[in-house]
C-alpha cells in the first residue's frame, strides 16, 4: 500500500456521526467486547464479522460507559479493557522522503494511521508492563496486540531523554515515546 491508496482507504472508512446523536437510554444490552477481542451477546461469541463490523461504527462512550447508539436509541454494552483490538502494522512511505508513516489495523479491518489525531498511547497495569492503546476515534482506544508491539519496540530508536534510554517511534512528522529501557 502507498500513501495514496492509504488516503483513499480512509475516505472511504465511514463512520456514523454518533458524537452528534443523544438519544435517551433505553437500557442496558447484554454485550461483552471481551480484551481478547470477542464480541459475546448473552454470553455467546458473535461469529459474523459482518455484525461486528456494523456494531463498531455505532459505539459510543460517555465517562466511563460505553453504548451502542443510533439516532433514535442508545443501549449500555460492557467493554472489558478497549473497544478494538490493533491486529496489525505497517509503514507507508511518505512522497520524496525516507520517512513512514505507521499505520494500524483494527480487528474490524479499520485503519488508523498514527499521528497527532491517532496518538500511541502507553499506560502500565499494576505490576508496571507496559500497556499500549493507539486512538481509534474519538475517545475510543484500540489494544494493540503483543506482537504489533514488538514490532513497534523493534523498529523504534534509542534516544536520551533526560539521562534516560527511551524507544522513539517516528510516524510521520510526530515522535512517540514507548518508554524507558534499561
Amino acid at each position: 500500500m502507498d500513501l495514496a491508496q492509504l488516503q483513499q482507504i480512509l475516505t472511504h472508512q465511514k463512520q456514523a456521526p454518533v458524537h452528534l446523536w443523544d438519544p435517551e437510554n433505553c437500557g442496558e444490552m447484554d454485550l461483552v467486547i471481551k480484551r481478547d477481542g470477542h464480541w459475546l451477546y448473552q454470553g455467546s461469541i458473535i461469529s459474523r464479522k459482518p455484525l461486528v463490523k456494523l456494531f463498531s461504527t455505532v459505539i459510543k462512550k460517555e465517562g466511563n460507559d460505553y453504548f451502542l447508539v443510533t439516532p433514535a436509541e442508545k443501549l449500555k454494552i460492557s467493554v472489558e479493557d478497549a473497544p478494538f483490538r490493533i491486529v496489525r502494522m505497517e509503514a507507508i512511505k511518505m512522497d520524496n522522503s525516507e520517512d513512514k508513516l505507521w499505520v494500524f489495523t483494527t480487528n474490524v479491518d479499520e485503519k488508523i494511521p498514527l499521528n497527532k489525531d491517532h496518538p500511541l498511547v502507553i499506560k502500565q497495569d499494576n505490576k508496571g508492563n507496559p500497556v499500549p492503546y493507539v486512538i481509534v476515534r474519538a475517545n475510543l482506544k484500540g489494544l494493540l496486540t503483543t506482537a504489533v508491539f514488538y514490532q513497534l519496540v523493534e523498529v523504534a530508536s534509542e534516544t536520551i531523554i533526560s539521562g534516560k534510554k527511551h524507544l522513539i517511534l517516528k510516524s510521520g512528522a510526530e515522535c512517540f515515546d514507548l518508554g524507558t529501557i534499561e
